[in-house]
């Protein structure tokens, strides 16, 4: 039994997962591939799921972006602004409230584990 590659019809259009209408494009094709029964519903429950994960690291990846995080994995030639001065390090942009709320390293007690 060969197993069919769904890759090129799962990523059509997913604008490399870095968009909120990406991530929607992925999600819409995994309701067509599922309505098609082209994917058992286990599959797409599981890639819905990783869709929603990714979901919720857009407004993280904003606050990179607007603060000028690079991929460190990158290579790129790295350019100094002999004008700027070392306080410039420190982030201009405060991290929207979503990611804010995640950055807390203690449980909250009041809230029951689920």
């Amino acid at each position: 039994m060969e197993i069919e590659d769904l890759s090129d019809d799962l990523l059509a259009r997913s604008q490399n997962f870095q968009t909120a209408q990406g991530i929607n494009f992925a999600l819409a094709n995994i309701y067509r591939l599922l309505a098609a029964n082209r994917i058992s519903t286990r599959r797409a429950s599981v890639l819905a799921f990783i869709n929603s994960l990714l979901l919720r690291t857009l407004p993280a990846i904003d606050y990179d972006h607007a603060t000028g995080h690079k991929d460190p994995t990158a290579s790129e030639e790295v350019t100094v602004d002999p004008a700027a001065s070392p306080s410039d390090d420190s982030p201009s942009v405060a991290p929207p409230a979503s990611v804010a709320a995640g950055w807390t390293t203690e449980p909250d007690a009041t809230k029951k584990p689920s």
